[in-house]
């Protein structure tokens, strides 16, 4: 949006806003009844970015 204007397509950045914006058609909530679920996967996605950056950023080099 701020490209377009500064492009030229819009005159201001609240035009490039009404044309391009396309709204919400959904809006997502938490299910609370989940959490659990949501923190042992976080936990598993806090792990693998720790291997992720000891392999890519260690010592360790093949």
């Amino acid at each position: 949006m701020f490209a377009a204007t500064v492009g030229g397509a819009y005159e201001n950045v609240g035009q490039a806003q009404e044309a391009m914006g396309g709204g919400f058609e959904k809006e997502y909530v938490p299910d609370h009844s989940r959490g659990a679920r949501y923190d042992a996967l976080y936990g598993r996605y806090c792990r693998l970015g720790e291997f992720i950056g000891a392999e890519t950023t260690g010592s360790k080099r093949d």
